[in-house]
């Protein structure tokens, strides 16, 4: 072979080698996870949250994600029967996708669903925590408004320490949205919806905070999505077990296990395992536990060091051709 084949070679294979780029989150190995129960419950067909109880031990509540006369149901986990049912008033519920609980025992119910994305009066229902037993509240209701028209929001988070509330938008075929709500809502005038800017994954099905705060789980159809809600950039990816249609997600109480689960009928509630860890000296994340998640640790300035070496390279066997010639 001749000198100057072996250097063209040489420039196709340095062209050829892919230059370093940041690393994706980490897809993490099967976290450990059971089924605890089923709903059994016909009334419950397209359960699409889940919200544990601090203060009721064997309590997470749900909701079907459409009705007019929306109802939340009280589950006992253990066994998955329904122990108590409140019925919700105070103003016209069409599309509950999500619900939580705050810091102060207050439940939040999220009529923001809209498939359509044509809806104009979606809003948060706000009333305590109703617990076992059968009950009717007239909640809170704050109207919610999005500067760029409708939005369908699936998502909806309450920070468990500072309260802050945030929206996570659901889109099938390109990146989700997340909004941040005023820190404190009227419920005599709207409330305008901030886009942070910040992508989310694609289909969003709801999203809840980690016991401390100091995480976002951004639950889709087939995974789940850790974000630092610090900045709002993602940092790690859990699989979890599949279900019919991927649903619901809550962070149990004491920080180690959070819940899924699914609509349709007899809808399984699962345990997954949790263990935050940390991914340097100030901001969680995980040590590689049974639902770990890896953060991006590539250097930025290594892709370009690495195109300028390419550059570089190319350039002197540019040169060493034309002197042969």
């Amino acid at each position: 072979m001749t000198t100057w084949t072996v250097r063209l070679a040489l420039a196709s294979a340095v062209l050829a080698t892919p230059m370093l780029a940041p690393a994706a989150p980490a897809l993490a190995a099967d976290p450990q996870a059971e089924e605890i129960s089923q709903i059994d419950d016909p009334r419950i067909e397209e359960s699409s949250g889940l919200a544990v109880s601090a203060v009721h031990d064997d309590v997470v509540y749900t909701i079907n994600d459409r009705g007019s006369a929306p109802i939340v149901y009280a589950i006992a986990m253990s066994t998955g029967r329904v122990v108590g049912t409140t019925a919700v008033g105070g103003g016209e519920i069409s599309d509950t996708e999500s619900i939580a609980i705050d810091g102060e025992g207050t439940m939040w119910l999220a009529d923001l669903g809209d498939n359509d994305k044509e809806r104009d009066d979606v809003a948060l229902y706000a009333f305590d925590e109703p617990g076992p037993g059968d009950h009717s509240v007239t909640a809170e209701r704050y109207p919610v408004t999005f500067s760029d028209g409708p939005v369908d929001i699936e998502g909806f988070l309450v920070h468990p320490v500072t309260g802050a509330k945030y929206l996570a938008s659901k889109e099938k075929k390109k990146q989700g949205a997340l909004y941040a709500l005023p820190e404190e809502l009227s419920t005599s005038e709207a409330n305008p919806a901030a886009d942070l800017g910040r992508a989310l994954p694609e289909d969003v099905s709801d999203a809840a905070f980690i016991a401390d705060g100091s995480q976002a789980l951004i639950r889709t159809r087939d995974a789940v999505h850790v974000f630092d809600p610090e900045t709002w950039t993602e940092t790690g990816v859990l699989t979890v077990p599949t279900v019919e249609q991927g649903e619901s997600i809550a962070m149990e109480p004491d920080g180690t296990s959070f819940l899924i689960g699914s609509e349709g009928k007899r809808s399984p509630l699962i345990r997954v395992s949790y263990d935050a860890g940390t991914a340097d000296d100030d901001k969680p994340a995980s040590d590689g536990g049974d639902a770990s998640v890896s953060p991006d640790t590539t250097p930025a300035w290594w892709v370009v060091a690495g195109g300028l070496a390419a550059v570089v390279a190319l350039a002197g066997i540019v040169w060493g051709l034309q002197r042969r010639r």
